[in-house]
Order: C-alpha cells, then sequence, then structure tokens
C-alpha cells in the first residue's frame, strides 16, 4: 500500500531528511515541458509524485498522465481538483475534503461523485483534511472551490481545524498556501500544528527554493510538496 510506503518513509526518516514529492500539473501550460519535469524529478530525490491541477485548459489530461506513467516508476498518486482527473494510471489517490472552507461541493459532494468510479478501479485512497492558507493573494484552488483560505497569522483557527481533521479519523493533514502562491508557509504556525496533531502533516504551495524545503522540514513537515519550484527551474 502507498499509505504505508509513505508512513515507513516518514518513520524511518531519524536524520529528519527533507522528504520530497512533486507536484505535476498535467495542463496545458506545462505540455512542452513535461518530459524536463519528469528528468528532474528523477535526479532530485523525491519519494513520490502527486498529479492533478485546480483546471484543465484542454483535453489531453488523460494522455498527458499515460506518458507520466510510462515515464516515472516512483508511486503516482493523485491529487484531483475535480472527479473528472480520477484516472486508472494512479497507484493511490488523495482523498480529500477540504475542510477550511464550507462549499459542501468539496467537504462532501466530489467524494460521492467520484466514489464508484475509485470503486471501479479499485484504487487506493488516503484520506486528506485539506486546509487553504490565506496568505493575501487569492489562489487558484481558491477561486476554483469558491472558498477562502484561513488567515495564516490565526494560528488557534488554523489548529482547530487541524485537530477537527485528526478527530474526524483523516490519515494526513495537508497545509496549502497554493502553487501559485508568492509565500510559503508560517514557519511558526507549522510548528505549533505538528506540536499540537499525531498524524502527519503535508506542506505544500509558495516553495521556491531548497532553502525553503530546509525551513519547512525543520520546522515539522512530514512531506514536502514541491511543484512552482520544478516548473521555474524547467522554464528557465
Amino acid at each position: 500500500m502507498i499509505y504505508k510506503k509513505l508512513l515507513d518513509k516518514i518513520k524511518s526518516n531519524i536524520d529528519n531528511y527533507p522528504l520530497k514529492i512533486a507536484l505535476i500539473d498535467p495542463d496545458k501550460k506545462n505540455d512542452s515541458n513535461l518530459s524536463n519535469q519528469i528528468e528532474y524529478i528523477k535526479n532530485n530525490n523525491f519519494i513520490a509524485v502527486f498529479c492533478g491541477g485546480s483546471i484543465m485548459m484542454d483535453s489531453k489530461y488523460h494522455q498527458r498522465l499515460d506518458y507520466i506513467r510510462r515515464n516515472i516508476k516512483l508511486p503516482l498518486i493523485g491529487f484531483p481538483g475535480s472527479v473528472s482527473q480520477i484516472n486508472k494510471n494512479f497507484d493511490a489517490i488523495l482523498y480529500m475534503s477540504l475542510i477550511s472552507g464550507r462549499n459542501a461541493q468539496y467537504l462532501i459532494g466530489e467524494q460521492v461523485l467520484s466514489a464508484p468510479t475509485i470503486h471501479d478501479l479499485d484504487l487506493e485512497t488516503i484520506s486528506i483534511g485539506y486546509i487553504i492558507l490565506n496568505n493575501g493573494k487569492k489562489t487558484s484552488v481558491e477561486i476554483i472551490s469558491g472558498t477562502d483560505g484561513l488567515p495564516m497569522s490565526n494560528h488557534d483557527i488554523v489548529l482547530a481545524h487541524a485537530l477537527a481533521s485528526q478527530y474526524m479519523g483523516h490519515k494526513m493533514i495537508y497545509l496549502e498556501c497554493g502553487s501559485d502562491s508568492d509565500k510559503s508557509i508560517d514557519i511558526n504556525l507549522l510548528k505549533k500544528v505538528k506540536n499540537n496533531i499525531s498524524i502527519p502533516v503535508i506542506v505544500g504551495g509558495g516553495i521556491k527554493s531548497e532553502e525553503d524545503i530546509e525551513l519547512i522540514s525543520k520546522a515539522g513537515a512530514d512531506l514536502i510538496v514541491v511543484s512552482s519550484m520544478i516548473e521555474n527551474y524547467v522554464n528557465l
């Protein structure tokens, strides 16, 4: 199981080395550099790959996923923006509930719509409490989901949502700043969340450098999702 493999990676990481997960957005905008992104991932010590995005701007999403699957041997984990992004090539799928918002479609609606397809494809699911953090800029995921992120400055509110996620039985918590964010997570907020919950914490969004990755890892992130950094590198 992919979830168990991730847990084993986390538990065996006694040196607290950053555990990086690459995020590939199989959208039209990345069509010309998809092979370069894959090459970068192969050469930079990632442990898995998330695939998905807020919105797809053409009809070739599934074709790109076929290409990614053929060229990547790492675990391929679905990070779907909607039920239309579920794909047979996934080794597992993040079964996310957007608990930072109050839009029922992303709290339970998409999950109900996707369940029969996931069952039919016999995909492993990893239940995730998905928390969007607001840092002053409206991100794509906020616009598409019709929700506002939680203010990063209000640590108690964010922690209350993280605790609720844990108590509802989610296997992991995902703190999301948005791939197109100008800033990454507030380090003191991350430390507070990590010190008060007992399930793994995933952090993504606004990560632009290896220094960001090191800082976020030392603050307690179990898994660090890298997207913009990969896209920026291959677009140089």
